[in-house]
């Protein structure tokens, strides 16, 4: 398995129809992330996520999708409420 797949794996998302590698459809994206289309948007109009226009798609980077997701990830550190 090579290292994208086990990203595709991990985040739920298909690549492009076109086999274009890198690059993952801001509806792909909204739904491996349970949001909506419209904060994915959002997140790139801020500059929090690297998109293309392709036509009539917007597409995101995975690498800023993966730099985005590692920079929100909750540290070891982080008080935890036990249930």
């Amino acid at each position: 398995m090579l290292a994208s797949d086990a990203t595709e794996s991990e985040y739920g998302i298909k690549p492009l129809p076109n086999k274009v590698t890198g690059y993952i459809e801001v509806g792909n994206v909204a739904r491996s992330l349970d949001m909506s289309t419209r904060w994915v948007k959002d997140q790139v109009k801020a500059g929090h996520l690297s998109g293309f226009r392709l036509g009539n798609r917007i597409v995101i980077d995975r690498r800023s999708l993966e730099d985005f997701m590692a920079a929100r990830e909750i540290k070891s550190d982080y008080p935890v409420k036990e249930h």
